[in-house]
């Protein structure tokens, strides 16, 4: 028989029965949290990359990327760098990344110690579950704060910089609009002025003829 879940997050198999008590070890696995750090290291280096190339500059072509010196730019590199090596209190015996393998390289990327995560996770695995998920003051829970400040979708920093740029677009397509209708009059305005000016030309000839 299969028994799910009497012991959290526990499964069972019974192979077969016996007369005597049988001993069940259960040791912890640490091989789910490396992946689910690297992954988050490979995220927040993809962040890191993109925002490498949005703020380039090319000294041979002379070209910029489209958030090159921009406050947006500056404001989103300094908070994901201040979260990354922020120090973390009340959430247990860990403070910082760092102390649990997870550093910063001199590019500003996200560089993971496996052993010395793996390390931590013998020690106490319980404040380390604590230092990533706590609701107020976890490393989760300080990068959503930070990644909502940027990218919300209602206040965010982001979003309030792309609103403004398409108002701008919207508002330079509506005078472009009202430049292209005043053209368009000034065109047939020029073309009947012409049309008049050679009937009264036509007039000339007919009269220098007769």
């Amino acid at each position: 028989n299969d028994f799910d879940d009497v012991v959290k997050d526990v499964n069972l198999t019974i192979k077969a029965p016996s007369d005597v008590p049988v001993d069940v070890t259960i040791d912890k696995s640490d091989e789910d949290l490396v992946k689910l750090v690297q992954d988050f290291v490979d995220a927040y280096n993809s962040i890191r990359s993109d925002l490498d190339k949005l703020t380039n500059f090319d000294g041979e072509s002379f070209t910029t990327g489209l958030l090159f010196g921009t406050n947006e730019a500056l404001r989103v590199d300094t908070q994901l760098s201040r979260v990354a090596t922020d120090r973390y209190f009340g959430v247990g015996s860990f403070e910082s990344l760092e102390e649990i393998g997870i550093g910063v390289d001199d590019k500003g990327k996200l560089k993971l110690d496996t052993a010395r995560l793996q390390a931590a996770f013998a020690e106490d695995a319980q404040s380390l579950q604590t230092f990533f998920t706590d609701s107020e003051s976890g490393v989760v829970a300080k990068f959503n704060t930070a990644i909502e400040s940027l990218a919300g979708a209602e206040s965010g920093l982001l979003t309030n910089r792309n609103d403004s740029l398409q108002a701008t677009i919207d508002l330079n397509l509506d005078r472009i609009e009202r430049f292209n209708a005043s053209l368009d009059r000034q065109r047939e305005r020029l073309l009947l002025q012409f049309f008049q000016l050679e009937q009264v030309i036509a007039g000339l000839q007919s009269n220098q003829t007769a």
